[in-house]
């Protein structure tokens, strides 16, 4: 159940109740707050989480999303430059040349409005779809026989916060978003899933050989992709 939540300082918030949840948490969602809480959680609970928090609340919130006419956006093994046209006035048009990407869209798009945005990121995430077969899986398939490790396939997903998943049978997902990261957070993703082919969980030794795949660096990583700027909305 969804309800929402005013606070002065922090604006509106989107209240998840969640059955069979134990904890309060909060995400920020572009420019708006998202708390979920256990169902029967009363107000007055929800607000001293907010107050013992809300420093911390505030310091997660990302930079708005912005786009702009000749935007560059940094993708795993290729870019994308935002560019308009007039040949196709309601549409986005994708032309690849190599490892870059042009979107044209239309010559009037407004690239601070909602809609732009929303379209914007989602043909992002679609181009992202089809560059992952021929970027992020031949690198991963490298890096995992780098290591030692035996993989039965890599899968696309979709996922916009959980960005890979490995599964009993050695397969694993990453998600269309992986291509958005920088290189070295690229390689956080995949080492993660690799280490789960031995630890299906997040035990100590589960992360003992994620680290030692990312010769030391995991929590350094893990707290880089936790401020990293996505260019899309998620």
């Amino acid at each position: 159940m969804l309800y929402y939540y005013d606070d002065k300082l922090l604006g509106r918030i989107v209240v998840q109740t969640r059955r069979g949840s134990h904890t309060i948490s909060a995400r920020w969602h572009d420019d708006q707050l998202q708390i979920n809480v256990p169902l029967g959680t009363p107000v007055p609970h929800l607000q001293q989480f907010i107050d013992e928090h809300r420093e911390r609340i505030m310091k997660m919130k990302a930079p708005s999303l912005s786009y702009a006419q000749g935007q560059v956006v940094q993708c795993f093994g290729c870019t994308v430059t935002l560019g308009v046209q007039s040949v196709k006035p309601r549409h986005i048009t994708i032309k690849h040349e190599g490892d870059n990407i042009t979107l044209g869209l239309p010559a009037d798009t407004d690239f601070n409005s909602a809609y732009a945005k929303k379209n914007i990121s989602s043909i992002l995430q679609l181009v992202m779809a089809q560059e992952a077969p021929k970027r992020l899986f031949p690198y991963a398939e490298q890096l995992a026989r780098k290591l030692g490790v035996q993989v039965k396939a890599f899968e696309l997903g979709r996922g916009r916060t959980k960005l890979g998943h490995c599964t009993p049978q050695r397969v694993i997902q990453l998600s269309r978003n992986v291509m958005f990261l920088t290189p070295e957070l690229v390689d956080l993703i995949i080492c993660h899933e690799l280490a789960h082919l031995q630890h299906m969980n997040h035990s100590a030794e589960f992360h003992a050989l994620c680290n030692t795949y990312l010769n030391g660096r995991e929590r350094e990583l893990d707290k880089k992709l936790k401020q990293f700027a996505w260019p899309i909305i998620r």
